[in-house]
């Protein structure tokens, strides 16, 4: 941890620069160095309208800033290269940024209201057209209802479900060009596009989601984050400080994430822990949207070098969140008849792969061929199926894929992205890419399945991704807004074998077919499961709960992993060793065009995420017949890729020839989960001599063994 810190507040920095303290004074104590700060942070998207927070998200949190010469400061993440180099990279630089040489592509046309009888910007009211000066050309003017610009995931027209026109009156005037040579319909006025589609589709979207377009917070997302705090400040007390701030500010509702933590440092903060609710570790949600834009807003003050930031990177593949998983297909599975055979499809945000050129004007360089997240998801999604299988197995047959390596091999799985068009993940006819949940359904249809629950992971709490975007991408159906009105976000439906059309489910032949919820009915437990994820980032500032007692450490890196080991007292032989990373140029080496895709989770391509020093502790008290004593290994829900390897010592008394097996602590439940095989793990062993027994584990925890 580091020592006090060194910024004070302003009025004490002006009084010592003035000379105005009495010569005998000294600066205050920083209160604040030996506490760690928790920055709670995520999309905040509101519930409703508001102008700020969609004008933040379309020209700020998914565009960033633009290098504007070679070694300015504050640029050294930017990724692409000079001049086309930017912060976040998932848009061509000539769209995202004015260029004078590509300026048609960032500003060809407008969006308008017509109000009595002019054209008002919807970005910018002072931006005006006279209605009497738009030329009658044909294509010059468009409803907005029947534009062809909108983003694949926005409604982008009318209310598919009654017809509504929630862009009534707005307008396209002028349109872009691919063509060479003078746009005859060229319309600029002096405003991105980009930003301009973006609003006129959250318009749209907002309205499709709420009949109440007033701004407020989303309750379960509310819940899960206060919650989540609670659990932190009774593990630490006032060890630490913990606040919310999202990637846009909604005025009276949320502050902006740079606001937050510029506050924490001016107050004294230099450890930071940040947090959001990303259930799939990946580089553009971790690195770029959170720590890029803190690390950004740090740097431009003046104070990235006095502070260590450690990141909360994932809530998946815990016994918490696999429980919440179960809780969510639970009642979908008991509507139907014991015995029933039903196919799987486990669907997640998804993440273009590999992504386009990286250089130029027209590339998109975010580093998307590199990104961790296939593996995290695919991996997340193993963890589960190890607990569905063993809760509802007995009662149903459950298929997760097709072919001998259904279990297993990512490309035999039901495994399905949600959020991009089916090009983003693969040419049409590669083995090796990544389907889209309406490609997942058509293949487990015609390989014969006629029951089928696609089941969603990744989103914390019902939005505008689950709600409308998705299911336009996927061609699945809406809730109607009865549904909605009395809190209804699944749905079931029916479709024929080759076509993605609703059918009568009393026709012959159909699939019968379930679209699940996500987390709001779950909103504690995914709080308290979140919490205790960041938990164990408290942990790796060297600050731990004061029960938590360890003793043993061992270094653990990233690239050569690490071993712990207790020598003496009654954790003696306890042990964690965690190994190198497997192949340390991947998936980082890969480029847009050189790259080797996951597939096999028994052969992953990451160890270890980060460096940090693992503990061993006492659990305090072991589960009902067990045959050794609870150890924890921390710090808390660590997660690693390749598998760990521990081993707990057994009681004298205890059996280890092969009756004895490995749990797991879950908060959630408060009791002992089963430490499920990993794919590709080793199998648990029994040293009858050391009287020990070890297993496999991706993620840390309270262990214990049990006698049958």
């Amino acid at each position: 941890m580091r020592g006090p810190g060194r910024r004070w507040p302003a009025s004490v920095t002006l009084a010592l620069l003035t000379g105005s303290c009495a010569p005998d004074q000294t600066p205050p104590v920083n209160g604040n160095a030996d506490r760690v700060g928790v920055l709670v942070t995520g999309w905040g998207e509101p519930k409703g309208w508001d102008f700020d927070y969609r004008l933040a998200i379309a020209s700020d949190a998914r565009v960033g800033e633009a290098t504007r010469y070679p070694g300015q400061p504050c640029t050294e993440d930017h990724v692409g290269s000079w001049p086309f180099a930017s912060q976040i990279g998932l848009v061509p630089h000539a769209l995202a940024f004015k260029l004078p040489f590509f300026g048609a592509a960032w500003d060809a046309m407008g969006v308008y209201r017509l109000v009595d009888g002019e054209y008002v910007s919807i970005v910018d009211p002072n931006v005006r057209l006279p209605a009497a000066e738009v030329s009658a050309a044909p294509g010059m003017l468009t409803p907005m209802r029947r534009s062809r610009l909108f983003a694949a995931r926005s409604l982008g027209g009318p209310d598919p479900r009654d017809g509504t026109d929630y862009l009534e009156g707005m307008f396209q005037i002028g349109a872009p060009s691919r063509e060479r040579g003078p746009n005859p319909l060229a319309m600029p006025n002096g405003l991105s596009d980009l930003v301009e589609l973006s609003m006129a589709g959250a318009m749209a979207d907002m309205g499709f989601m709420y009949e109440d377009l007033t701004p407020r917070a989303n309750a379960a997302d509310e819940a899960m984050t206060e919650t989540a705090m609670g659990v932190l400040r009774d593990l630490f007390g006032d060890r630490i400080v913990t606040r919310f701030g999202a990637y846009a500010a909604t005025p009276g509702v949320f502050r902006d994430q740079r606001d937050v933590v510029l506050e924490m440092v001016e107050e004294g903060f230099t450890d930071l822990v940040l947090a959001r609710e990303t259930v799939d570790h990946n580089h553009y949600a971790n690195r770029f949207m959170t720590r890029g834009w803190v690390e950004k807003a740090l740097c431009k003050a003046g104070y990235l070098d006095d502070v260590e930031i450690k990141q909360t990177l994932q809530v998946g593949r815990t016994p918490e969140y696999n429980t919440m998983l179960l809780e969510i297909l639970r009642p979908h599975l008991e509507r139907r008849a014991p015995g029933s055979e039903i196919a799987i499809i486990y669907a997640t945000y998804g993440m273009p792969f590999p992504g386009n050129s990286d250089s130029g004007p027209f590339a998109t360089p975010q580093p998307l061929a590199a990104e961790n997240f296939h593996e995290n998801a695919y991996l997340n999604y193993q963890s589960f199926r190890h607990y569905a299988q063993a809760e509802f197995g007995n009662g149903y047959r459950l298929i997760f894929g097709d072919g001998s390596s259904a279990g297993r091999l990512r490309t035999h799985s039901y495994f399905a992205y949600a959020m991009f068009p089916p090009r983003f993940y693969g040419a049409p006819d590669d083995p090796l890419r990544f389907p889209t949940i309406r490609e997942a359904i058509d293949r487990a249809k015609a390989a014969g399945h006629r029951d089928l629950v696609v089941l969603l992971s990744h989103w914390n709490y019902n939005n505008t991704d689950n709600m409308l975007a998705l299911r336009k991408l996927n061609r699945l159906p809406y809730n109607s807004r009865e549904d909605v009105r009395v809190g209804k976000f699944w749905i079931d439906w029916c479709e024929g074998e080759g076509d993605p059309t609703e059918v009568d489910c009393a026709s012959d032949g159909v699939a019968r077919l379930t679209l699940s919820e996500v987390f709001d009915e779950q909103a504690e437990a995914f709080g308290i499961g979140y919490g205790h994820r960041m938990r164990g980032t408290v942990e790796r500032h060297g600050v731990l709960p004061e029960h938590v007692r360890p003793v043993a450490r061992a270094p653990v890196s990233m690239a050569a992993g690490g071993v712990l080991e207790v020598a003496e007292g009654p954790l003696a032989g306890a042990r964690l060793a965690v190994p190198p990373d497997p192949k340390p140029d991947l998936p980082e080496g890969n480029r847009w065009d050189d790259y080797e895709v996951f597939v096999d989770p028994a052969e992953p391509f990451i160890g270890a995420w980060f460096d940090f020093e693992a503990y061993a502790a006492p659990g305090g008290r072991a589960p009902e017949h067990a045959a050794g004593p609870a150890v924890l290994f921390g710090p808390y829900r660590t997660i690693v890729n390749k598998p760990a390897r521990v081993t707990l010592p057994l009681h004298a008394a205890s059996d280890a020839a092969g009756t004895v097996r490995p749990v797991i602590h879950n908060e959630v439940t408060g009791g002992w989960d089963p430490v499920y095989p990993v794919t590709g793990g080793r199998p648990a062993t029994w040293d009858r001599e050391a009287r020990t027994i070890s297993f496999d584990t991706q993620v840390l925890g309270v262990f214990s063994a049990v006698g049958d």
